[in-house]
């Protein structure tokens, strides 16, 4: 099954249904990302959330610029390249796709304490791969997080690794983001 750039681009906007805070002086405001999000035709197979949402949204100071990116990872000759994401993509069902979001201070202050929480996409199953990886929470429920891996108990009372497909949510804490500077968080996930 081949996937269009539409939809991966739609499912890209969708996994940035990021919620990123941070202390300021100022009020959050609600702002758009500089995603675009393409509409998506009936030809074209959709694995979105059932939700109406399709406009991603940040949630942040408005000295935060928030930017998604997406590539297919590519291996030649046990070679690995990142091929961005456009319009012209053609994804399938198999294929791994990096998720990045670089945020950048555009303040005039430092910022401290940062949380990115992202929303993982419907329609692809996320791998376990994250960056940075130290200290990554993740949820099952879209609430309660806990430093990866999620552990699980059992019917037989034994403690288990809950299966990455049913993460929902990744979230990392910045800890320091000087003016001008860009941290970046990545994961990666199978288009199903």
């Amino acid at each position: 099954m081949k996937i269009s750039a539409a939809f991966s681009l739609s499912v890209m906007a969708l996994a940035l249904s990021a919620c990123v805070t941070a202390p300021t002086q100022t009020s959050p405001v609600v702002t758009e990302t500089t995603a675009v999000v393409p509409s998506i035709s009936e030809e074209t197979p959709s694995v979105l959330p059932s939700s109406p949402k399709t406009t991603p949204t940040v949630v942040t100071s408005e000295d935060i610029n928030a930017v998604m990116n997406a590539f297919i990872v590519r291996k030649d000759n046990a070679q690995e390249t990142l091929e961005p994401v456009t319009t012209q993509s053609s994804i399938k069902a198999g294929d791994l796709i990096e998720y990045q979001v670089l945020l950048t201070n555009d303040g005039n202050n430092r910022v401290r304490d940062m949380r990115v929480a992202l929303s993982l996409p419907q329609g692809a199953e996320f791998t376990g791969v994250v960056s940075p990886s130290v200290g990554t929470q993740a949820s099952a429920d879209g609430s309660r997080f806990v430093f990866m891996p999620i552990r699980t108990t059992a019917a037989d009372g034994s403690i288990q690794n809950l299966p990455f497909k049913q993460y929902q949510v990744l979230r990392w804490n910045i800890q320091d983001l000087g003016i001008g500077a860009t941290a970046v968080v990545k994961y990666r996930a199978v288009i199903k």
